[in-house]
């Protein structure tokens, strides 16, 4: 499991001087969760990470989710291409969703210029599947920086962009994850120590988390909490994710595509049936179970995770601790569930990835609890 293998150093490497650090996140994400809307805000930070999968070769641009948005390592030769892809997206959340997607990035020699630094690990998930880790105090001043920044896109550009998205395979049909242990929490941990350091920060707090046994265990994704309804109520969401206009045509089209794929899927899912797209889906199930990102490094560690009460207790507890000792700053957000966001690569059964967040704002919020400690 790759959680065995997270904080070895070995794995890391330093990001080229001829990459980009880019950014993708909601504007305004914390008032539209206040109104209800994680799930779409959700959907729309995968749908960055969907179209730049569907559009690069495997392993060539690393990301990471955010719950709200994701981050990007990407090539300089790849760079405008990129932005391209980035664009169609955020015309495709205004549009169909009123949402504006901020969209920034930062040369990695900018940020060594300023005494912080990017490393990046890849690690096996799966058969065909990989997990990317992006680690070093650069991220986080990218963010910053890109957030100060704040290039606006052109809310009057063509329209014509609207239709290159391809988001194709991106969808959330599972219901929300229950805990079965006690509660989701999303934390997020960002040290204040250098990398070599911070390493063996991490190394101590996996430890003191798993004290009692794996942390594999408390994973918020397993089988006995997966849960489908015939009909979720992100239709609407998949439905909007490929239209190319708002013609009322296309509406009606769209929405009907919609509900006929999400009954059909609840159906081949609940009785296993074998077909073209997901194979078995007893396996695709299993394999969803270790291609999924619960446990990531954005910059900063992220982890969601199913706790008993006293298992929060004593890992929160260290926490606070190393706080008052200026080794790191860390936010939480407690929730009764985990939500996930799929994306299924046609071209395999088996290279299909799924984002994960907590529900009740998830990382968004334990983000803007931590941020208020770090001003």
């Amino acid at each position: 499991m790759f959680a065995d293998k997270i904080t070895e150093s070995a794995l890391s490497t330093a990001a080229p001087d001829s990459s980009s650090v880019v950014i993708a996140d909601v504007r305004g994400s914390t008032a539209a969760i206040q109104r209800g809307e994680q799930r779409l805000v959700n959907m729309v930070g995968a749908a960055c990470i969907a179209a730049v999968r569907n559009n690069f070769p495997a392993g060539v641009i690393p990301y990471v989710f955010g719950g709200d948005g994701a981050t990007f390592l990407v090539p300089d030769e790849h760079l405008a291409k990129l932005k391209d892809v980035l664009e169609a997206v955020q015309t495709m959340a205004r549009v169909q969703f009123k949402l504006s997607v901020r969209v920034g990035e930062v040369r990695v020699s900018e940020l060594r210029a300023q005494n912080t630094d990017v490393f990046v690990r890849t690690q096996d998930c799966g058969a065909e599947e990989k997990i990317y880790f992006l680690q070093g105090d650069g991220v986080s001043l990218a963010d910053k920086l890109i957030k100060e920044r704040d290039s606006h896109f052109d809310e009057m550009s063509s329209f014509l962009n609207f239709s290159k998205v391809n988001v194709a395979g991106l969808s959330c049909r599972l219901l929300p994850f229950n805990a079965l242990r006690g509660s989701i929490y999303s934390f997020i941990i960002e040290p204040r120590l250098p990398l070599s350091e911070s390493r063996g920060l991490f190394n101590h707090l996996f430890s003191v988390l798993a004290q009692d046994g794996h942390l594999e265990e408390f994973r918020p994704l397993q089988r006995e909490n997966a849960r489908r309804s015939w009909l979720p109520k992100t239709w609407r969401i998949e439905a909007g994710l490929k239209m190319t206009g708002n013609s009322w045509r296309e509406r009606f089209s769209k929405f009907w595509e919609s509900i006929k794929e999400n009954i059909l899927t609840t159906f081949v899912f609940r009785f296993d049936v074998q077909n073209a797209m997901t194979g078995r889906p007893s396996s695709y199930m299993q394999d969803m179970l270790v291609q999924s990102d619960w446990l990531k490094f954005n910059g900063s560690l992220y982890l969601i995770v199913d706790l008993k009460l006293a298992e929060y207790q004593r890992f929160v507890a260290e926490l606070e601790h190393q706080e008052t000792q200026g080794s790191l700053f860390f936010g939480v957000q407690r929730a009764e569930s985990a939500l996930v966001v799929c994306h299924l690569d046609s071209s395999s059964e088996k290279k299909h990835f799924h984002f994960v967040d907590g529900s009740e704002g998830g990382l968004t919020m334990a983000a803007l609890q931590l941020k208020a400690k770090k001003r």
